[in-house]
């Protein structure tokens, strides 16, 4: 294990390790200078994540792994030991290891993930039955009853009960298709809010 002392140091040291052992794997421990997001330094410059920085872009010149404190905060690993014992600092090491390039790619294959769940939810909601909808419907609005003789919608909102219109029923089941980029008729949505009146208790029981 070799300390460059400063980040200014880092790239020369790793690249004098790398030149001594050529074939060797090197972990860059960095330091993690986190920082809120548009936090500012004292002359108004907008901070950097400067461990970070470094070790990346060593890592990159000598083909090189990083690893990076798991913490929303500015620290190291040697603080990071203090404060969490020795077993969990090395749990941490191993799995905050990473080489840029795979991280990209990581990254990129989350977001691939994501959209290939939407999709699915997307698809899900246009085969769903009336019944299925009005579930969402109820699930958005929480505590709900209807009154059978009326067929009014009521709200509780913590307090009162209040009412809740066909209209504002429409609106908000209309913003669930929209949640979810799926197309909607006027039959679909009507249909759905007549499902939830079906499902949902009777106010007063």
């Amino acid at each position: 294990m070799l300390a460059a002392i400063d980040e200014s140091n880092l790239l020369t040291v790793s690249e004098q390790v790398r030149a001594q052992w050529p074939d060797a794997k090197i972990i860059l421990a960095a330091d993690n200078d986190w920082h809120e997001p548009e936090e500012r330094d004292k002359n108004g410059r907008l901070k950097k994540n400067v461990g970070k920085i470094a070790a990346e872009k060593a890592a990159i010149a000598i083909n090189g792994w990083v690893a990076l404190l798991p913490t929303a905060l500015k620290s190291d690993w040697d603080d990071y030991r203090q404060h969490h014992g020795i077993e969990s600092a090395t749990q941490a090491f191993s799995n905050g290891l990473y080489q840029v390039g795979e991280k990209k790619l990581m990254e990129a294959e989350a977001v691939i993930i994501h959209e290939t769940k939407l999709k699915k939810a997307n698809n899900n909601l246009a085969q769903m039955a009336a019944s299925q909808r009005g579930a969402l419907l109820v699930e958005r609005y929480g505590k709900v009853a209807v009154n059978p003789d009326s067929e009014m919608v009521y709200h509780y909102n913590g307090t009162t009960w209040e009412t809740v219109s066909d209209n504002e029923l429409r609106r908000a089941m209309v913003a669930i298709f929209d949640k979810h980029e799926t197309p909607y008729s006027p039959n679909g949505i009507n249909n759905a809010i007549y499902a939830m009146k079906l499902q949902v208790p009777v106010i007063g029981e």
